[in-house]
């Protein structure tokens, strides 16, 4: 243990620890930072209001329970602005006859020029109203009428989401969900924002551990310490305790990784919506499994972690013999790229039945096997190996 401690404070030097930590805010400020919901807003108040459902009705909504549920919609009481965009010809002639048909300007088809001109006639016509804190008030509406009008398309209608041109396997996993997944209720925004949390999460584990492994490996080979380690018996078993120390590293990198994702579902709201099923009438989505929200996390974490430790041993086996880093990044950059496109690409909505079931789950298992199968074989290599190749 001793030895693989001290491979380990190698592996998790100082520099190497602030390489990381620049390298992990810059990650975060580029292109996780856009889907960590620290403000109130739309986002909150969403999942705030599906609470509140699941509060009154449970997890699920029965199509009983829909009826009462649709007749609690709160009437949505005009203001001022509303009289006077129904008294005004110019709107009258454009289809606009109230704020919300103003607010759906897009979906009424008139152009963005009429559009941009109503606004300013408004706003000149009420300079004392934020038209702003207006908008914010219809929220709560458009995000019931949203919930109604989903539940009514998918559990009562027997949709199948925004998926077209489904095979008969498909089909039948449709068939599937509308038989009871459909009645639960996820915030779409929650679904949404966590699969990108998750596509980038992953992104940056596998970056680490490769940024973990490779310059300890180099550094290592470049001190020429095996040739004197490899003269003597006990010496040879370094291979194995390197190993270990890799492998406990990537770990430890990848708890830590595991600990920042936790922190972001849980000011997500992730977490309160844990045990929600994932392919229900308001998420967007449908998946191969009838997995919950958690389940679906938990397996995108478990294959992810798999792939990059797999990706980790291999890049291992890989250096064991380089002493040039540029080289070493050489061999590497498509190792690098290949995890990337695995996690980021393969792995975003991975359980999503437009995607060959199960095929991510197989490739990080095989990615797995294939690195502990090479670096056991480099383990065999190196107890014969040879110290005159030094």
């Amino acid at each position: 243990m001793a030895m693989v401690w001290q491979e380990m404070k190698k592996i998790f030097s100082i520099r190497k620890i602030l390489y990381l930590v620049v390298f992990g805010l810059l990650f975060f400020s580029l292109f996780l930072r856009p889907y960590v919901q620290s403000a109130m807003g739309s986002y909150h108040m969403e999942a705030d209001m599906v609470r509140s459902f699941m509060a009154q009705y449970g997890a699920r909504i029965s199509p009983e329970e829909f009826q009462e549920w649709k007749q609690s919609r709160p009437v949505y009481e005009g203001s001022s602005l509303d009289g006077y965009i129904a008294a005004n010809e110019d709107f009258g002639s454009l289809g606009i006859h109230s704020f919300v048909d103003l607010v759906h300007g897009n979906k009424n088809g008139f152009s963005l020029e009429d559009e941009n001109r109503l606004w300013w006639a408004l706003q000149e016509a009420f300079p004392q109203v934020n038209l702003g804190e207006e908008m914010e008030r219809l929220l709560p509406y458009e995000i019931w009428d949203y919930y109604l009008a989903a539940y009514e398309q998918e559990a009562l209608g027997g949709g199948t989401g925004q998926y077209t041109g489904l095979d008969q396997k498909q089909q039948r996993r449709v068939a599937e969900r509308n038989a009871g997944e459909v009645y639960g209720m996820l915030p779409s925004n929650v679904a949404y924002y966590n699969f990108e949390v998750l596509r980038f999460m992953g992104v940056f584990l596998v970056l680490a551990l490769i940024i973990l492994v490779l310059p300890y490996m180099v550094a290592e080979n470049r001190s020429r310490m095996p040739a004197l380690q490899y003269s003597f018996r006990q010496g040879r078993a370094t291979y194995w305790h390197r190993l270990a120390a890799v492998v406990a590293s990537c770990l430890v990198m990848t708890a830590l990784v595991m600990a920042v994702y936790a922190r972001i579902a849980v000011r997500n709201q992730v977490t309160s919506f844990w045990d929600c099923s994932l392919s229900c009438f308001s998420s967007g989505f449908i998946g191969w499994h009838p997995w919950t929200l958690g389940q679906n996390i938990l397996s995108h974490l478990a294959v992810v972690a798999a792939f990059s430790l797999g990706m980790a041993l291999a890049v291992f086996v890989a250096t064991c013999h380089l002493e040039n880093y540029i080289t070493a990044i050489a061999w590497l950059l498509p190792a690098g790229v290949g995890g990337v496109v695995f996690c980021g690409l393969a792995m975003f909505r991975f359980d999503e039945i437009t995607r060959p079931k199960g095929l991510a789950l197989v490739a990080g298992g095989l990615m797995l096997a294939a690195g502990v199968t090479a670096a056991l074989v480099q383990g065999g290599v190196e107890g014969r190996r040879d110290i005159q190749v030094f």
